[in-house]
């Protein structure tokens, strides 16, 4: 209590609390960090000015994915929280809001972050593996819809494995379909397609088999012998090196003989090594050939071996048999033998070198080089021997031609031994075949000892339109800086076949095993291996890799002159090279107005009719397939038919027009749309314009004059029936007739003077309508 001079004790406290409210203020500095593939962790800061306005604080994280799926997590009074159960490679945005037990306060400013890549889930089905020829084979395969890549730089690893379990593998993009190259004749391949990513591979697919078509036979027999058994028959003997393919089924070998006479015959036999030929003639010399064969091809035919069928009781006798006395002592005994046929063969050293040298390591210090044999008609006689020489030309670095570093060797087979070579040596080999009569020319090949494995693990790191970055793990047990590495690339494109660059390298100095192959074609398949070269010589070619880089959008390569056309529609369209990408059809556009700039045309066109309703200049017209446009075909503007989804309308007369042209690239769900090229400007006259301009005024003036007449003609009638009223009204007051007489008309149809004088006098007016012509009404007043 209290009066105008003191106060009074105070009550005992009541206490009481103000109804809770939405908080006030909201988070700041959130930030999101992703820590797995699953978790995000998110942290924030609180201003010191914030109020919760409630009991049982805390704050509230919203989590929207890419897909639009909103989550919400509620935690306490903390400063941070972990988002987990998230989806993989899934970018989210995150805010934060503060909330109490009955309201949620503004929410923060939003931070986003991505999830990190994971291993593909699911894998390719109906993988299919599909021959084209004896080293290529199609593999396609299917997606479930719900398998995911997640992570960057997706596409389709192909791993292939031969019959002899080689394996090798191809990366390609997000494609369906792949073509496997370079393969074996004739081999039987298990494949499998897997889904990656730039850090993982996924799961792989059932596999798939399919074997190479048949192809002509690889290598030929070597050490071919012939032996004569009897006067009628010959044993054929030969050896098969071991890098002779027979490349198809059914395989055996034929056996081609020749006699003296040049009859030839031939024999197919199985897999054998040895063939006795029988029926022959006696003592008859053969030339004998043997060629592996399969169910379609034979191969090419060994050196000739040579044999005579052993001698035998003479067939046939002398004839003519006449005996003459020439003394008491003496008989002369004379008689006729069939013509003998004698064969000479001129013997000379052979004309070539042996052909297709191969060297194969056995191991460091061990080769074993083999050639073809040499053809028969190069040969110019039996090979007795093959002569190989070989000389040390470097050891590491250092170059020496020392005494003593050359080797000589002989060989009646196709192939040799080279062996106890010193490591990390450069030889050359040579070698040559000979006849009795000499030597003929050297084949020469180069081989380096302990050369350097090759590189492996050969991946894309990062793929983009004009350049790939790749990279590679060093071959084992070499030095880095000791090594240089060069990559060999050639591209391809499958939907245009005239493109066929040539095959390029790259070189990469050592210790580091990471290359950007620059100035690539958009759109393109690249095949990519590398090497490794040390001093000791270049190693085996790695695995290849098949990369396809990112399409871009199409342009035109030659130089576009627009026409000038009058009253002309006839434009000519042109097609463009697919540099960029396939090209899956081209837009003919139409721009209201005379050489319009090319920069004014929008990407996103539509039709004729929804760019009249939104009053734009540019509409597109058509829409043409390449195989509809040769190298430069016509094409008329406004034919009123339709091309595509589009029509294509007529022009308006008395109007200029601009025409441009663009190509389309639709690949793998995206669209890429060309600058567009200026190809003509058409300009028709305005013959019809005046009549058509007419035809739009005549509406409002017949209108007007419609009104007018109207107005005319009830003013008339108006006025008539107000004239017989007040002659009806004079005449009841004036009972005096009026005669006829007093109505005078002169003889050129005017009034005379006595009748214009006398105030009785009327003239009747009779007013009619006699037509209706346009949008005007004919009068006749009588």
């Amino acid at each position: 209590m209290w009066n105008s001079r003191y106060h009074g004790t105070e009550s005992d406290i009541a206490t009481a609390t103000t109804q809770e409210d939405e908080p006030e203020g909201k988070p700041s500095d959130v930030s999101a960090t992703p820590k797995s593939s699953r978790s995000i962790e998110v942290t924030w800061k609180l201003p010191h000015w914030a109020k919760f306005n409630g009991p049982s604080t805390g704050f509230r994280i919203t989590y929207t994915d890419a897909r639009r799926i909103k989550k919400t997590k509620l935690v306490r009074n903390v400063r941070k929280a972990f988002l987990s159960d998230l989806k993989k490679w899934m970018r989210y945005s995150i805010t934060v809001s503060m909330w109490n037990s009955k309201y949620y306060g503004t929410e923060s400013n939003i931070a986003t972050a991505t999830t990190k890549e994971d291993e593909p889930e699911g894998k390719p089905s109906d993988v299919s593996a599909t021959p084209k020829s004896s080293t290529s084979i199609e593999v396609t395969w299917k997606l479930p819809h719900w398998a995911k890549f997640n992570g960057p730089s997706t596409g389709f690893r192909i791993t292939y494995t031969d019959a002899r379990r080689i394996k090798k593998t191809k990366l390609v993009r997000n494609v369906r379909k792949a073509f496997l190259s370079d393969l074996k004749k004739w081999m039987r391949y298990s494949i499998t397609v897997s889904m990656w990513n730039s850090k993982y591979y996924g799961t792989e697919s059932n596999i798939a088999t399919a074997t190479t078509k048949e192809d002509e036979p690889e290598g030929k027999p070597s050490d071919v012998s012939a032996t004569p058994k009897s006067s009628r028959s010959i044993e054929v003997a030969w050896k098969l090196s071991r890098w002779a393919k027979f490349n198809g089924p059914s395989t055996g070998f034929r056996i081609t003989y020749t006699d003296a006479r040049r009859i030839k015959k031939t024999k197919l036999v199985r897999n054998v090594r040895k063939t006795l030929l029988t029926n022959l003639n006696k003592w008859m010399t053969y030339s004998i050939t043997v060629s592996m064969w399969n169910s379609r091809y034979y191969g090419t035919e060994s050196n000739i071996a040579t044999a005579t069928t052993k001698e035998d009781v003479p067939e046939g006798r002398p004839s003519g048999v006449s005996a003459t006395p020439k003394s008491s002592t003496s008989i002369e005994v004379t008689w006729k033998l069939s013509l003998i046929a004698f064969y000479y063969v001129i013997k000379l050293v052979p004309d070539i070198a042996p052909q297709g040298i191969e060297v194969t390591e056995q191991n460091k210090t061990t080769f074993i080089i083999a050639w073809q044999p040499l053809p028969r008609n190069k040969a110019n006689g039996n090979i007795i021997k093959y002569k190989v020489v070989w000389a040390l030309r470097h050891i590491g670095r250092a170059k020496r031609m020392a005494v003593g570093d050359t080797f000589t060797g002989t060989t009646k087979g196709t192939q040799f031994v080279l062996n106890g070579l010193r490591l990390c040596a450069k030889y050359e080999v040579r070698v040559a075949a000979a006849t009795k009569i000499g030597l003929g020319p050297n084949a020469t090949q180069d081989l380096t000892t302990s050369r350097p494995g090759e590189p492996h693990h050969l991946r894309p790191l990062t793929i983009r339109r004009a350049f790939i970055i790749l990279i590679w793990e060093k071959p084992k047990g070499i030095k880095e800086d000791e090594t240089n590495y060069t990559v060999h690339f050639k591209g391809s494109k499958p939907y245009w076949s005239e493109y066929r660059p040539p095959l390029k390298t790259k070189t990469q100095a050592g210790r580091q095993t990471t290359l950007k192959i620059d100035n690539l074609q958009p759109g393109t398949h690249y095949e990519f291996w590398v090497t490794a070269l040390t001093v000791c010589g270049e190693s085996n070619r790695s695995l290849t890799v098949t990369v396809e880089t990112q399409v871009d959008k199409p342009h035109i390569a030659q130089q576009v002159t627009p026409l000038i056309l009058k009253d002309s529609s006839n434009v000519t369209l042109w097609t463009f090279k697919p540099h960029n990408g396939p090209i899956s059809s081209y837009h003919v556009i139409v721009v209201s107005g005379r050489n319009k700039s090319m920069t004014e045309i929008p990407e996103n066109l539509s039709d004729y009719k929804k760019a009249s309703s939104n009053n734009e200049l540019f509409y597109i017209t058509a829409e043409l397939k390449p195989d509809q446009i040769k190298t430069a075909g016509m094409f008329v503007i406004g034919d009123n038919r339709m091309y595509g989804i589009y029509k294509n309308v007529p022009l308006v007369k008395g109007q200029a027009y601009t025409v441009a042209e663009r190509a389309i690239t639709k690949y793998n769900g995206e669209t890429y749309a060309s600058d567009p090229v200026h190809i003509a400007t058409i300009e028709l006259t305005a013959e019809s314009t005046n009549h058509a301009e007419q035809s739009k005024s005549t509406p409002p003036s017949s209108v007007i004059i419609g009104v007018v007449v109207s107005l005319l003609v009830l003013v008339v009638i108006l006025s008539l029936l107000g004239f017989k009223y007040k002659r009806s009204r004079i005449a009841r007051n004036d009972c005096s007739d009026i005669s006829l007489d007093d109505i005078v008309n002169d003889p050129d149809g005017s009034s005379s003077k006595s009748s214009r004088k006398n105030p009785k006098t009327y003239v009747d007016v009779d007013v009619g309508v006699s037509g209706y012509v346009g949008n005007a009404y004919i009068f006749n007043l009588k």
